[in-house]
Formats: structure tokens, C-alpha cells, sequence
């Protein structure tokens, strides 16, 4: 074979994985990209983010010195900051790695993170708080990060995601807005005290790895960096900050103590006695109002479930540790009756779906809008599904981008209102819908549309059967509930809330016979948790009346629906699960405000009222929406290249040690051992936006006396499951020349065919040509240098690949962390050869063939799997396994004497393996596969070998909870295994023990 035509189809390879640049990160997809570069920044955006680059250009500096000055940042640096509309979920984040930059998700934040008057400059403030803290640098790691790169940064060793995100959040709300200032954000912190499951400080670090997880940084690391700025001053905690980040501790708290002059435990009880709650009962079941929503039937317990609407005739809710919607109807007397007089049957699912955000049913219960972000793209997108809920059919909407849709049926049509968003701007879009035979829908038609200005936030919007479609709208801090009609052109209203302070979520509304509109929704004042409100407007006496409950409860009160006149169902979040409930306004007190409501008509404009409803025929593009930018700005404005920007930008990471490795071909013939050649120097770089990373190494090995050079580069989706891929290709170099070459490629892609099925493919292919050398010294020589050296001078050439495609349905079905369910199967294509390039005429090793396996996992009783595997490899033609999780406990606890350690679980759990071979030590021939018949009578009439394995295993599941290394991702297990083989390989003994992996006998 000519090894250069081989080369040359790898280097294509590499090339390929190269143009797949347009699909990675939160650029994906994204053309004609442009910088705008102010003092400290290069902002880097997408089309469609002209306005918010814009707006970032304008602000961004004077936020950059503001916080420099409160910190006491001692040197300046400048910053890559990218914004992108590709997805519609709302994120940011500040990383380091491979240097300094921040990637901001450019949409409308949801309702339940509508906190700040400006979202865009509050989020980018939040993430430039952790690049002006995690920057707080002397002079010397000042010049160790201009040589080696930002990743070079010590606060990676000591600062955890508690004091990272405590002290964004908490500089984010000092101005009167933020998280910190939103009682629904502070509900969490509350509920603990109140549940009496308030965490210890070295617990709120990152390490939780099931509900609420990451949420404990923001809310208890947030509030307590507010608590000790305020009792001990900012100063100080700059300067504890100064410490950490410059190594002058080991750890956090040992630094703590330097600082403040205390244990952090005396501090954190301090905050403790700090956090003020209401009197009531943890059980919010006690209270004589309340009692708690259950249904019959194994489906029915509603534990754990959040998004619950209800209409007249059912309720449905979302279960998240499983991803179903379920829904179960009211239950009747014999001779009818109301809701009062019966309970929820059996609850059905409607449908799995992961990542919902909102439900909404119509006032019959006849279909049930879906709101859900979709990862099956290669960023997430925004979609919306409306199902009956009595065939189960569902229909989704071709467009994405769309959320918090509300069904409803009137004048004798169906109707979805829903969201949409592009960048800081939102339109209401409203569809009208066709039925098909069964009842449920087959066509969506956009018909209206309504737009908003640039950062105005419309939310939950409910329409009824008398057309009118109700929605929140937040413009800066101010939130005032609108609505207008589906039925005519002319008009639409605005409902003030009666008081200035009040924030509120959720509305949905049911017609009242009397002709006026009853609105359900949750509000806060300051200082209260989540409460019921009710709203009864009258459209055509332009009046509106409020009944505002009283009293707190344990849970609070979120996403409240009418049942009925009297009765009122709602989702309660408590600190580790969210439960339904119901309320009786009859045993409940509220206090009465009375409003007017204001009319406003087409063609009106002020500073509140927005463009009236109008007719359109089909979509406006988003880019219409945006403002024409200042001259200034487009004249700054550059297009984006990413090569230049590679030598212009900001210098990647020095490693101080190569990734390189010599390759040794093993005896099989179909694979490779690696002997590390370490001596040298990596250089990592990527995007502005993180991926693709490339990376660059060169080492050296005295054992080996060889050099080895290696590049790469890694990337895909990395908010979704679409793409994975990495590349890489090492030249290794001796005294006497060329050694070896060696490549890989790997590819994996996961494609959502439906709710639940879904597409796996997955490539790895390895290519090495060359001399070889030695994987361990010999007992006679008494060389140093050179004692991994072969005498061998062949060239070989080894190519192996494994090629997947998969169709299954496993998925979470449960909270438990083993909680899995559904089937897979898989064809696997292998492949191997490896012949001697030196000696053309020696013949050749080579090996292909296909395989199979099947695994099913059910979790209804204890978390099961199975495993069948048919020609997994070339030693055996049938393989099995079978796993139980015989217990498991949530451990999630990090004591005050070891708060270095996260304890997450323990778990005890066992197998049982077995595997069938023909011919004891001896391979099979390729295409065994097609000998498959001849197998099975092999197995039938016991001309087989057997070779089995059982193992029963105890493990602690534990996560360091210092530095960046506190998060679930770092997480590891300390296992001990006892092992007993019936029937053993020849060179395995019947018994044998393991503790961390070290066998004991």
C-alpha cells in the first residue's frame, strides 16, 4: 500500500473536521460575523445581534471600571466578548480556558429570570464579575499568565462555584435589582430555613449532584457574599478574594480565617440567624386551606412535579425526573357533580418530552399546549406541541423560537397564542389551528402579529373563550398585565397593578359566565414569598378588581389555575422536590384593590403602549426588528476572521509537558499500546467562543530517544448531542529518522427522531505506520537512554476502525440517580488489518466483521439493565451481562471537618457476566457473522466454551469540593469488589477482591 495516499486521505480527514467550524459552539451555523473593539473589549456578534452588540459597545467600559474600581483590580487586560442569536435559551457564562472570554447567549431571559430592568448589560455585568474576580492578580501571576495564558490561574485551585457565582450574584442585586432582590430567587434559601434543611457552607459549593444542584451557588453562595459585604464590608471581602486568587492560601476557608478572623462555620451561622421566615408550617397540607393534589393509580403520585395547569375537567402536570406529561381528569359521582365531590383519577401520560417550561391547557380540557426547548438541533431552539388529551395525538409546530403557548377555543375556532423571540426583541404571535378527523390539530397558520421594542419582556400569555388573550408584560421593572382580542382589530387593554412593587408570573384565565375575565397568577411583594392573586376584569365596564391573599405558606404558590369557582390548583417548590396542591379561596383572606383599565387604539403610541394588533399574512424576519445602529458603530464594526484573529487576539495555554505518545503495535494485531513520550511542551488554543480547540504539542522520551510532534483539534455541539468530534495527527522522530505516524478520528452523533427514539452513530478509527519500539524495559539492559529502543526495523501498518449506528428509547425514568428506561439496539461494523510495509510480499493480519448488541434498562422496581451482545470481538461470539443497583442512599453531605470532601451517594450493586467462545484461545475468522447458524448450533448442542463472572460491589460516590474541581463533573468513586468466577478465563482465579481498583487477592 502507498503510505502517502494513506496520509493524504487523513490529512483530507482532519481538513474535514476543520470545515465543520460553522457547527460548533453557539456560532453554529452563523455567517458574516463582525468585531467591534472598545478600550478593554473585542465584541464579537452574529447578524441579528446588531442592536445588542451595539448596546454593549456603548456601556461595556464604564462597567468594566466600575468594577475594577470596587474589587481593586491592579492591571487591566482586555476581553473577547461574543454574542450570538443561534439559541433561544438563556445563558452566559466567563471561562478562562483555553483564555479569558465571555459567551453571551443573546435572547429573552424566561419569566423566572426576569430580574433586572436591562438584561442584557445586568448579564453581562454578572459574567464580568467573574472575569474581573478571577483576575485579581499581583505582578507575578500577572507575568506568569502573559507567558503561559490565562488557564494559569491559581483561583482555579481554591475558588469553588459558592464563591464564584456568590459574588456575581451578590454584586448584581447590590443596586437595588438582581436575584437577590426577587423574592421568588430567595424562595429557595427560605424554604430550607423553613423545612429545617438549611446546608452547611462547605454543601453549597457545586459538588450536589441532584435537585436543586446548581442552584445552591447562586442563591446561598449569593446571599451569603451579600451578608458579609454589608455586615463586614466590601473591603474585605476584595481582599479574601486578593488572597485566593494569588495562592496566598491553600484553600477557602483556611483563607477565611486569615481575612475575617473567624472559622467560616461561625460566619455562615451568622447568616443563618440572618435569613428571616415566615411563621408557618413546613407542611403547607396543615394549613386549613390547603390539601394536597393526589390521583389514582401507579401513575398518579404527584410528588416531584412542577408546571401544573387545570381546566374545568382535568389538571396536567410535568414530571421532570422522568420527562412526562401526564394528565388525569376530575372525578365524578355517579349522578355528575363538581370537582369538590370527587378526586383526580388515574393519571395517563400524555407524552415524554425533556426541558419543558410551560403548560397550558384550554378551559374544556379538550388540548394541551407544550412548551419546550429542543436539543435535537445543533443549538437549543424553542418549540411548542399542542396534544389532545384524549387521544394522545400531538401536533408540533414547524417553527422554532416560540414559547409559552396558551390554546384556547373561541367563536367556534382553535387558537395558539404563543412567544416569540430573537435577540433582546419578542413578538406575540397568533396562530389560528385546523383540526383533523380526531380531533387533534394538523395545521397552524400564523394570522396576527404583534411586536415589541428591544429588551421589553412579554410573558405567559392565556387566552379564553371569549378571545381576549391575556399576557404579562415587563418593561424595565415595571410589570403590567395586557391583553387584546383574537376575534377583531381594534383595541387592546392594559390592567395596572395596584401596587408599584409587586412583581408577578403565570397568568391564566378562565371566562366567568357573568362576561367578565377571571385571571389566576402568583405575586410577591417585598419581603413575602409567592402568593395566590386573582384578577376578575371587566373588558367592557373598563374595570378590574384584585384579591391579593394575605398570608405566606410553605412552598409558596406558583402557577395557580381555576378548578372552579371556589377551588384553585397550584405547584409548591420546596427545597429538594416541588409538589401540587389545591386551595380553597373560601378558607383563604385577601385583601380587594379596584383598578381601571386603559384602552388603547390602533395607530396610538406612547412610551407604554406598543404597536397595535394587525393583520399579517405571514412571519416578519427578526432582523426587520432591529434599530438601525449608530454611524459610530457600523463604522467600527469589522468583519470577524478567525485566523487573523488566531495572531490578533488573545495567546492560548503553554503546557509545560507533551501529549504526545509512541505507538506499539500489540501481539492481537488489532490494536496499539502507547508509551508516553512526556518531555516537552502543548500549546491549546480554541475559538473566541470556546470550540473548536486546537492543540499543538512537542515531546521527548530518553527511553525511547525519540521526538514526537502531534496536532489536533476538538469540537461539535457543545449545547446539544448532534456532533462530537476530535481529530488528531503525530509524526515521531528518532536518531535514526522517521519512526512512526499515527491518526485518529472519532465521531459520535446523537439524532432525536421523535419525543422519546432517537438515532446514535459513532466512528473511531486509528492509523499507524512504522517501526515500533518497546512497552517495557528489558531485565537485562543496562541502558538508560534508549532502553525502550527495538531492534526491529520493520515498517508496519495497522488500521483499525469501529463504526456504530444505534436506534433506542433509553431515558431517565425516575429521580433516583440510576433511575433509566427503554431499549437500544446497535450495529457495529469493526474493522482491522495490519501488514508489514517493508516486506510487501509478508501477508498481511486482517480481521472485519459485524456485530450486535441489545441493552434494555428498567427501573420500575430496582434500576435493571441488560446486555446482549452477538460477535462483540474476535475471542467470543456471545456475550451477556446483567446489573442490578440493589441500594442506593443520597448521601449529599460534606462534613465541617473534611469540607474538602462531597460525599453524593453510596450505592451497593452488583453483575453478573458470561460469554461464549468456540475454540478455547483462538480467534474468529472476519464475516463470522454469516456463520451465525452454524454458532447458534454450536451453543445448542454444547460445543462452547463458557467463561462467566459475578461481582457484587459497595462504592461511595464522592466529588472534591475545592476549586473548579467542585462540580459534578470532577466526581469519582472509591469501590471495593469481591468477584467470584464459576467458570474462569485460563489466566483469572475463581475468587478475587479489589479496593479503588487495587486487587487484594
Amino acid at each position: 500500500m502507498n503510505k502517502r495516499r494513506v496520509f493524504f486521505g487523513f490529512f483530507m480527514l482532519i481538513f474535514f473536521c476543520q470545515a465543520l467550524f460553522c457547527y460548533d459552539g453557539v456560532m453554529a451555523g452563523q455567517n458574516n460575523i463582525k468585531i467591534v473593539r472598545t478600550e478593554y473589549f473585542d465584541i464579537i456578534y452574529a447578524p441579528g445581534s446588531e442592536k445588542s452588540a451595539e448596546v454593549l459597545y456603548e456601556n461595556a467600559d464604564g462597567i468594566f471600571t466600575e468594577l475594577s474600581n470596587l474589587f481593586g483590580l491592579l492591571h487591566t487586560f482586555r476581553l473577547p466578548v461574543v454574542i450570538s442569536p443561534a439559541q433561544d435559551e438563556f445563558n452566559a457564562y466567563y471561562s478562562s480556558a483555553p483564555f479569558s472570554h465571555i459567551v453571551m447567549y443573546d435572547t429573552v431571559p424566561p419569566e423566572s429570570f426576569a430580574v433586572f430592568s436591562e438584561t442584557l448589560l445586568s448579564t453581562f455585568r454578572h459574567e464580568l464579575i467573574h472575569a474581573v474576580t478571577y483576575n485579581l492578580h499581583n505582578n507575578f501571576w500577572t507575568k506568569v499568565k502573559k507567558i503561559g495564558g490565562d488557564t494559569y490561574n491559581p483561583a482555579l485551585l481554591t475558588i469553588t462555584s459558592g464563591w464564584a457565582e456568590g459574588a456575581s450574584v451578590s454584586v448584581e442585586s447590590s443596586g437595588g435589582e438582581g436575584r437577590l432582590n426577587s423574592e421568588y430567587h430567595k424562595q429557595l434559601v427560605r424554604q430550607a430555613k423553613i423545612e429545617g434543611k438549611f446546608p452547611r457552607f462547605s454543601e453549597v459549593q457545586g459538588a450536589r449532584d441532584v435537585y436543586p444542584s446548581g442552584q445552591l451557588s447562586y442563591y446561598f453562595g449569593g446571599a451569603f457574599s451579600a451578608f458579609l459585604q454589608q455586615k463586614y464590608g466590601m473591603e474585605k471581602y476584595a481582599r479574601f478574594w486578593y488572597k485566593c486568587v494569588n495562592f496566598q492560601t491553600l484553600t477557602y476557608f483556611g483563607c477565611f480565617k486569615k481575612v475575617y478572623g473567624f472559622p467560616i462555620q461561625d460566619a455562615w451561622e451568622e447568616f443563618y440567624d440572618s435569613v428571616e421566615v415566615p411563621d408557618v408550617s413546613c407542611d403547607p397540607a396543615e394549613e386549613d386551606w390547603c390539601a394536597a393534589l393526589t390521583a389514582g393509580g401507579k401513575n398518579g403520585n404527584l410528588k416531584n412535579v412542577s408546571l401544573v395547569c387545570a381546566s374545568k375537567e382535568g389538571a396536567a402536570f410535568y414530571d421532570a425526573d422522568s420527562a412526562s406529561v401526564k394528565y388525569a381528569c376530575f372525578g365524578r359521582g355517579k349522578t355528575g357533580g363538581s370537582f369538590e365531590e370527587g378526586a383526580l383519577s388515574r393519571a395517563k401520560t400524555l407524552c415524554t418530552q425533556d426541558d419543558v417550561s410551560r403548560l397550558n391547557i384550554s378551559s374544556g380540557g379538550e388540548l394541551l399546549a407544550v412548551s419546550y426547548t429542543s436539543l435535537s438541533g445543533r443549538v437549543p431552539k424553542n418549540k411548542i406541541r399542542i396534544i389532545n388529551t384524549k387521544t394522545r395525538r400531538s401536533f408540533t409546530l414547524p417553527e422554532s423560537g416560540i414559547r409559552d403557548g396558551t390554546v384556547f377555543l373561541a367563536d367556534g375556532k382553535w387558537y395558539l397564542a404563543a412567544v416569540k423571540t430573537h435577540s433582546q426583541y419578542c413578538t406575540l404571535n397568533l396562530y389560528s389551528l385546523t383540526e383533523g378527523k380526531n380531533g387533534s390539530v394538523k395545521k397552524a397558520v400564523l394570522v396576527r402579529q404583534k411586536k415589541f421594542g428591544f429588551g421589553k419582556g412579554v410573558f405567559s400569555p392565556s387566552g379564553s373563550s371569549s378571545g381576549r388573550v391575556f399576557y404579562i408584560l415587563k418593561d424595565g421593572m415595571e410589570y403590567t398585565i395586557r391583553a387584546f382580542s383574537a376575534l377583531q382589530y381594534e383595541t387592546e387593554w392594559t390592567v395596572p397593578l395596584p401596587e408599584k412593587d409587586m412583581v408577578i408570573q403565570t397568568v391564566n384565565v378562565r371566562a366567568g359566565a357573568d362576561g367578565t375575565e377571571r385571571l389566576a397568577f402568583s405575586f410577591t411583594r417585598p419581603g413575602t414569598m409567592p402568593r395566590l392573586a386573582l384578577l376578575s376584569a371587566d373588558i367592557s365596564g373598563r374595570k378590574a378588581d384584585f384579591s391579593l391573599s394575605t398570608r405566606d405558606s410553605s412552598g409558596g404558590i406558583f402557577s395557580p389555575s381555576c378548578v372552579s369557582g371556589k377551588k384553585y390548583v397550584y405547584s409548591a417548590h420546596f427545597f429538594e422536590s416541588n409538589a401540587i396542591f389545591t386551595a380553597d379561596l373560601q378558607k383563604m383572606t385577601f385583601e380587594t384593590y379596584s383598578v381601571r383599565i386603559s384602552e388603547f387604539a390602533p395607530g396610538l403610541q406612547n412610551a407604554a403602549a406598543l404597536s397595535a394588533v394587525s393583520p399579517l399574512p405571514q412571519a416578519v424576519s427578526s432582523g426587520t426588528q432591529a434599530d438601525s445602529p449608530f454611524p459610530e458603530f457600523s463604522s467600527a464594526s469589522k468583519p470577524f476572521s478567525p485566523a487573523k484573529y488566531a495572531f490578533s487576539g488573545p495567546h492560548g495555554t503553554f503546557v509545560p509537558f507533551a501529549l504526545t505518545q509512541s505507538y506499539v503495535i500489540k501481539k492481537s494485531a488489532d490494536a496499539l499500546e502507547a508509551v508516553l513520550v512526556p518531555f516537552g511542551i502543548s500549546y491549546i488554543t480554541g475559538t473566541p467562543w470556546t470550540y473548536p480547540l486546537f492543540g499543538f504539542s512537542a515531546g521527548f522520551n530518553p527511553l525511547t530517544e525519540s521526538a514526537a510532534l502531534l496536532a489536533g483539534i476538538y469540537g461539535g455541539t457543545s449545547e446539544t448531542q448532534l456532533l462530537s468530534y476530535y481529530a488528531l495527527l503525530q509524526v515521531e522522530f528518532d536518531l535514526d529518522g522517521y519512526k512512526q505516524a499515527y491518526g485518529a478520528l472519532n465521531f459520535s452523533s446523537k439524532i432525536a427522531l421523535g419525543r422519546r427514539t432517537y438515532l446514535s452513530f459513532l466512528q473511531n478509527a486509528q492509523i499507524f505506520e512504522g517501526r515500533q519500539g518497546l512497552t517495557e524495559i528489558p531485565l537485562d539492559s543496562e541502558e538508560f537512554f534508549g532502553a525502550l529502543k527495538s531492534d526491529d526495523d520493520t515498517h508496519r501498518i495497522l488500521f483499525a476502525d469501529i463504526t456504530s449506528a444505534g436506534l433506542g428509547t433509553i431515558k431517565r425514568s425516575g429521580k433516583g440517580f440510576y433511575d433509566y428506561s427503554g431499549v437500544e439496539l446497535s450495529a457495529v461494523y469493526m474493522q482491522n488489518w495490519c501488514a508489514c510495509v517493508s516486506e510487501p510480499s509478508y501477508e498481511y493480519d486482517g480481521y472485519q466483521n459485524i456485530g450486535l448488541d441489545f441493552t434494555a434498562k428498567n427501573s420500575a422496581l430496582l434500576p435493571l439493565s441488560a446486555e446482549v451482545f452477538l460477535f462483540p470481538s474476535k475471542s467470543y461470539f456471545l456475550g451477556a451481562l446483567a446489573e442490578c443497583v440493589f441500594f442506593t442512599k443520597e448521601i449529599q453531605k460534606s462534613t465541617v471537618k473534611m469540607p474538602f470532601l462531597y460525599v453524593n451517594r453510596f450505592t451497593l450493586s452488583g453483575y453478573y457476566m458470561g460469554k461464549f467462545t468456540h475454540d478455547w484461545r483462538s480467534y474468529m475468522d472476519s464475516w463470522a457473522v454469516f456463520d451465525a447458524a452454524d454458532y447458534m448450533r454450536y451453543l445448542c448442542e454444547g460445543d462452547f466454551f463458557y467463561y462467566d463472572e459475578a461481582c457484587l460491589s459497595a462504592s461511595f460516590m464522592l466529588t472534591p469540593n475545592i476549586g473548579g474541581l467542585s462540580r459534578p463533573a470532577f466526581r469519582f468513586e472509591l469501590k471495593a469488589q469481591f468477584l467470584y468466577r464459576q467458570h474462569p478465563d485460563p489466566d483469572q482465579n475463581h475468587y478475587s477482591a479489589s479496593i479503588c481498583g487495587i486487587t487484594v487477592f
